[in-house]
């Protein structure tokens, strides 16, 4: 292995989580796939050892001054790494929020559409075509009422009320918090009371007996009298501790709607966005330009409308112009640019996209696929691409066209890994790296490294994914569950035109099809019609947006397991009550790092570095807080260890344990308790949202819907998510279930396949 060093990236001792001194070596320009169970220490090698130490590395030739912030980044633990070159990583996490942001902007397809209508275009007289009056993300382009956006948004005042017949206090309204607090109101509960009191109302009456003059008061503020702003009383405050309780400041109680309005014209947020009725803009009807871009034609066009193909239909249309001698200087190269784009798409299995389509509608694997088409068109040789499941939605009937952009990105030079679960793309590559046995503490061991077909050889030691290659886990055939079934006519989006499906109650049923032929618009649209019965909607979207949140935060757990650390003599005596045993506030949390463990510093284009608080040691809590211990763990040491850990721990708890055996129900026993939600996996982070489902089944039958719940899942772990459904589906939940999993599709009780194309 010394002798080819140049040609391997040699790893030796990675210890990175649960890896457990993993010696492994991945050979230099190929494509090398790295597989096994859910948890078994894919990413840790993948991400959290060899793309790190490849960005690390790269910091260091930065200047003195841009190394003073590479203390954030740690040398992973491994003993050493040899042949690594500059490192790209490609991931599931990263979402794209930016509502500014389109399919056209990302594949760098709208900008050569600028460039085209602004040499080419025809404009009426006192009209200038230029690039910029093409960017609804400028002044002079964007259309002036919505400001490029394409959409208004108006909140919706019905959708704050969740049931009239409850009184504030009881939680009437869609923004109350499980304390009671109204978010946006910016004043305590027994605050809004003296408000109400003032025009005769009281937060203990029912929202529906109000008087008019009484609700108006809470949606849109008084000025009768002056009261304290801030949501913590000063007593609770003064129990807080490193911190210097003040009065609060004193004015106007401004009302729920003045709040949301004011913070829905800064930041379009999925919060205030549950409030929102969004509607196309009314002047530019959701094109985003202003007038004079509308204006401006060629080949009878306006820009919108090219925008709005399809990739394949753009592809076609721009392949198929005749040839005319005064244009082609300019139309040769942009129409090469846009033909290199939109053919690499339909390799891409994404033809469908518009290029008009918002990004933040794509799903993870539409996004990280369009990151692919970047990669590959652009100009940079030498790297080590680290890819994060590429065909995440994808139908199996694309996958080896997503291998063959793989082997294009290998045969530019690149070495790319990939952590992959599609069994056409693990025996498609060119070296397979196989961890395990299995997840958490039962895996990080290297099963196998060496080319493909030396997995499938007999003789090797047991392993999932050999059992998986093989066919090993397919479900056998069973009877079909034949409830009740449900009938929905004229079913009206994207693609979806005047369709009618069925949809069988107490049932699993899935819904298949290649990608683009509707399937998330038909999960959306059945979800909307069904918006008045009990729907439950599960997809890939984190389960929170910072690493505050985590499992045991999601699933209501924490709060039983700080119930019980309050309870503890240490606690008792120290005078630490439950609002302690919590880094999401003051009063027990580190307030160097402000609970969260780690002090980040922006690296602008390299993202974010996060080094461990020295306050605390990453352990979040102050140090009287980690003294009161349950059975001999500290409220970290809890956090810090798998919920197979906390099961056992928590066994006599009849509420608490229900929550944890339900998370392991889904597969998730090794997950840390306190893993921070922001490094879930796409499928974890479902897994977790439909542990929380399984935990309350005992509340009345849902309407479950999940988008695409195998990404980021072994065979073995689809199994056991699978036998979680079928157990849901007993107990009379009906799941209405997005995948092309061929597992899945089996096992289902009714299928509602779409397309063809």
């Amino acid at each position: 292995m010394a002798d080819c060093r140049e040609e391997w990236i040699v790893i030796q001792g990675a210890r990175e989580h649960n890896l457990r001194g993993v010696d492994v070596a991945i050979p230099r320009g190929r494509l090398t796939v790295i597989t096994g169970v859910s948890g078994s220490g894919k990413s840790s090698l993948a991400f959290d050892t060899l793309f790190r130490e490849g960005q690390r590395r790269f910091l260091e030739t930065l200047p003195s001054f841009s190394r003073q912030f590479q203390r954030g980044l740690s040398r992973p633990a491994v003993t050493s790494i040899t042949g690594l070159g500059p490192a790209v990583a490609v991931g599931q996490r990263a979402g794209l929020s930016n509502p500014r942001s389109t399919v056209g902007t990302l594949t760098e397809v709208w900008d050569y559409l600028r460039l085209l209508f602004a040499r080419l275009g025809t404009a009426p007289a006192g009209v200038t075509p230029t690039r910029g009056l093409f960017s609804f993300n400028g002044g002079e382009g964007a259309c002036p009422r919505c400001a490029g956006l394409g959409v208004e948004d108006r909140l919706d005042l019905d959708l704050l009320v969740n049931d009239a017949s409850l009184t504030l206090r009881q939680g009437a309204l869609n923004v109350s918090t499980p304390n009671g607090y109204l978010m946006y109101s910016q004043v305590t509960l027994d605050v809004l009371d003296q408000v109400l009191r003032a025009h005769g109302g009281s937060v203990d009456i029912p929202w529906r007996d109000l008087d008019p003059e009484a609700r108006n008061v809470v949606l849109h503020g008084s000025d009768r009298l002056l009261i304290p702003y801030g949501k913590h009383p000063l007593e609770s405050r003064l129990k807080w501790t490193g911190i210097t309780a003040r009065p609060r400041q004193e004015g106007h109680y401004r009302g729920l709607v003045p709040v949301m309005e004011e913070i829905l014209r800064g930041k379009r947020n999925d919060s205030i966005l549950r409030f929102v009725r969004t509607s196309p803009c009314p002047d530019c009807g959701g094109r985003r330009l202003g007038p004079a871009a509308l204006s401006v034609t060629w080949k009878g066009r306006v820009i919108t409308d090219l925008a709005a193909l399809p990739a394949a239909d753009l592809r076609a249309f721009l392949a198929g112009l005749g040839p005319e001698p005064a244009e082609a200087p300019v139309l040769g190269p942009i129409r090469d640019e846009l033909l290199a784009r939109t053919e690499l798409m339909e390799e891409l299995g994404l033809g469908y996209l518009t290029f008009d389509r918002p990004a933040p509608t794509l799903s993870l694997g539409e996004a990280q696929r369009l990151r692919l088409l970047n990669l590959a068109l652009g100009e940079l040789r030498g790297l080590l691409l680290v890819l994060d499941e590429p065909s995440a939605g994808l139908h199996p009937q694309d996958a080896g066209r997503l291998l063959g952009v793989l082997r294009r990105l290998r045969d530019q030079g690149q070495t790319v890994v990939v952590v992959e679960h599609d069994p056409a793309i693990a025996l498609g590559a060119d070296w397979l790296v196989d961890l395990g046995p299995g997840p958490g503490q039962a895996g990080g061991e290297l099963l196998y490294s060496g080319p493909p077909a030396g997995l499938l050889a007999p003789g090797l030691p047991p392993s999932p994914t050999r059992t998986w290659l093989t066919g090993g886990f397919r479900p056998g055939p069973r009877t079909p569950r034949d409830g009740a079934r449900l009938r929905l006519e004229g079913l009206v989006r994207n693609n979806l035109q005047d369709l009618t499906v069925e949809v069988v109650q107490g049932a699993l049923n899935v819904i298949s099809g290649v990608s683009g032929a509707g399937k998330t618009s038909l999960l959306t649209e059945v979800a909307e019609r069904l918006a008045h019965l009990r729907m439950v909607t599960v997809d890939a979207a984190p389960i929170g947006r910072t690493p505050r949140s985590n499992p045991a935060t999601y699933s209501g757990a924490f709060d039983l397991i700080r119930n019980l650390f309050a309870a503890t003599p240490k606690a008792r005596e120290q005078g630490l009550g439950k609002g302690h045993f919590t880094f999401n506030t003051p009063g027990g949390r580190c307030e160097a790092c402000e609970g969260a463990g780690v002090v980040e510093v922006g690296m602008k284009h390299l993202g974010v570095v996060a080094s461990p608080c020295e306050a605390c040691g990453g352990r979040r809590f102050h140090a009287e807080v980690l003294d009161a211990a349950y059975r001999g763990r500290s409220i970290a040491d809890v956090l810090d260890g798998s919920i197979k850990e906390a099961a056992e721990l928590f066994a006599d708890q009849p509420r608490l344990a229900r929550i944890l055996e339900a998370l392991l129900d889904c597969g998730l026993g090794y997950l840390p308790l306190g893993q921070p939600a922001t490094t879930l996996s796409g499928g974890e982070a479902q897994r977790v949202k439909l542990a929380t489902e399984l935990a309350r089944a005992g509340k009345g039958t849902s309407f479950i819907a999940l988008d695409e719940p195998t990404t980021g899942l072994h065979a073995a772990d689809t199994r056991v998510l699978v036998e979680a459904w079928e157990r849901l589906a007993e107990a009379g939940h009906t799941l209405l279930v997005v995948d092309n999993d061929p597992d899945v599709i089996l096992r289902a009780d009714h299928v509602i396949d779409l397309g063809p194309g």
